[in-house]
Formats: structure tokens, C-alpha cells, sequence
């Protein structure tokens, strides 16, 4: 049986990661998870200047040090971004005794979970999974998807997040959110327009009937990555 990765988005403000290894890769995990809020810890002999400097700063704990299997305790992920195969292994194993999900840089058949190449834009993110086969693709095509992202898509995003806010769950909810996401192309004016009839919306109560959506020209299909779930 083929065995798939299930997609999440983990939100991990205020909570310990791991992070074991000093090098430009490492950096790049981190400053990923330094984004999201984490509670980053770096073990490693040797540490990138901008580790070094975030350290300084109270932005990350930084223990200039090899790594060894107490490091795990009390932490929720750990990140192994280190060339040598052999301490991955050891960091992947002293993880799993423990019951920490690990991944391991470059080595997905060692891994609990892998991290997509990732963009954001507001309270939208793009990501692209290759399952760690091939990292540099998934950095390309999510530039790609990326690219297909409009100032106004972001705009009926903080419309709904407005309509999802002030009424309540159910059929009604439903149908204006659906009537505001389904348009594919859309122009900055009726994306401002739309918002405010869902921000109207929200404000009336359930017994009176909903205001009616402004007209927009005919659409063009959306972008493949966006209906196959790529952007969330």
C-alpha cells in the first residue's frame, strides 16, 4: 500500500521545537518557525551568525554544543538539519523513544513529517510538498503558485474572516461565503464592495432576508493549484 502525507497546518506559537545543527539549512527552519511563533532551541558546536544574533536578541536559545538525547525532552517537534547521516539517525531515534515527531533534513525516509516550501501573504500561505523528494521543485512551483495570489484575494479573505465572526454557524453562513469565494477573477473595486455586503451581513439579523451580492463580469477558471487545495 502506497503511504501518503497528510497535510496540516500546525500552529505553534509559544511551543518548543528543536532544532539541531548551526548551518544555512538550519537557518532556514528556523526562521520558518521563528514565524510562526515557536520556541525555538538550537543545538550545535558551531551556529550561523544570524543564529548567533537572534540568540543575542532573546529570539532563540542557542546551546553551542553536540547534540545529545536529553536535548528532546519537553520539546513537541525536532527539526535534524545536520550533514552527518549517522547523528540524524541518532537524533531521529532519541525523538522517537521519547514520542516526538522528527524530520530529518535530506533524509525523508527518516522522517515523521516533512516541511513544505511555504509563502505567505496576510492570512494566506501557499505550500508545496514534494514528501522531501524534491525540495527545490516544491520551492519553484510554489513561487509559481504564489505569483497567481491578487491583493484582492486577500481582501474577500478578511471579508469572510469578518462573515465567519458575526454569524453564526449554518446554511446561511454557508451560501454568503460561498457566493464570495466563487468568484475566481475579480477586480480591487467589486472585492471591496463584496466585503461590505458581508460585513452588512453579519449585522443583520437571521430573520431578515440577505443583502444581494454585487455583479461581477464573467470569471475565468481558477488556477489549477487553487482548486487542488494549495492555497489554504
Amino acid at each position: 500500500m502506497t503511504v501518503v502525507d497528510y497535510p496540516v497546518c500546525l500552529r505553534l506559537a509559544g511551543k518548543p521545537v528543536l532544532v539541531v545543527g548551526g548551518g544555512a539549512v538550519a537557518l532556514g527552519r528556523v526562521r520558518g518557525l521563528l514565524e510562526a511563533g515557536a520556541a525555538v532551541r538550537v543545538v550545535a558546536p558551531r551556529a550561523h551568525p544570524e543564529l548567533i544574533q537572534a540568540a543575542e536578541k532573546g529570539q532563540l536559545e542557542l546551546l553551542r554544543r553536540a547534540f545529545t538525547s536529553d536535548d528532546v525532552q519537553g520539546a513537541m517537534l525536532v527539526v535534524a538539519a545536520v550533514d552527518d547521516p549517522v547523528v540524524s539517525e541518532r537524533i531521529v531515534s532519541a525523538a522517537r523513544v521519547r514520542g516526538v515527531w522528527c524530520t530529518a533534513v535530506d533524509k525523508p525516509a527518516l522522517c515523521d513529517f516533512t516541511m513544505p516550501s511555504v509563502g505567505r501573504r496576510g492570512p494566506l500561505t501557499v505550500a508545496v510538498s514534494t514528501s522531501g523528494q524534491a525540495p527545490a521543485l516544491a520551492a519553484q512551483l510554489r513561487r509559481r503558485f504564489e505569483a497567481q495570489l491578487h491583493p484582492e484575494d486577500l481582501l474577500i479573505a478578511q471579508g469572510v474572516a469578518v462573515l465567519r465572526r458575526t454569524l453564526p454557524a449554518g446554511p446561511r453562513r454557508m451560501r454568503a461565503i460561498r457566493r464570495a469565494v466563487t468568484v475566481a477573477t475579480i477586480t480591487a473595486a467589486t472585492a471591496r464592495k463584496v466585503i461590505t455586503g458581508l460585513r452588512a451581513l453579519g449585522r443583520r439579523p437571521a430573520t431578515q432576508p440577505a443583502p444581494t451580492a454585487p455583479a461581477t463580469t464573467k470569471a475565468e477558471p481558477a488556477p489549477a493549484a487553487a482548486a487542488s487545495g494549495g492555497v489554504r
